[in-house]
């Protein structure tokens, strides 16, 4: 293998000797990660690697694994959002967040969610979906 150097951050780097290899492919030195000083300090991977990863996109809570979909308006005071993502949450009834059932589950818009919060109504927030 040809011996790599280049620059990094204005500094002539030549690594021949002590870059190791990537722990995915085992073909290519890694990539570098940063100099602290004059320490350079690699990453476990090399580049080709580094763009190959592909991201995994996070599990849904678990109310839509069960089938709920928010409504389009609160179920306690009957606000008509226009945005549903940001104006509207799921809470579950019971408190037991593992109960999926439709009954338990409720859409309810960010004012009455700070009343539910205040009052004694042991209501619990579901998880938040993840953008992508």
């Amino acid at each position: 293998m040809a011996c790599l150097g280049g620059a990094f951050k204005g500094l002539e780097i030549n690594t021949c000797m002590n870059r190791p290899y990537c722990e995915t492919c085992g073909e290519n030195p890694a990539a570098i990660n940063y100099l602290l000083g004059e320490k350079i300090y690699y990453r476990r991977q090399c580049a080709s690697c580094l763009r190959k990863i592909k991201k995994e996109k996070p599990v849904p809570p678990s109310w839509i694994r069960a089938g709920y979909k928010k409504k389009n308006k609160c179920d306690r005071c009957s606000f008509l959002a226009t945005n549903i993502k940001t104006q509207l949450r799921v809470f579950y009834v019971d408190g037991n967040v593992k109960n999926n059932e439709w009954t338990n589950l409720r859409t309810i818009c960010l004012n009455c969610q700070a009343t539910i919060n205040d009052s004694k109504l042991g209501w619990k927030p579901a998880d938040l979906v993840a953008d992508y």
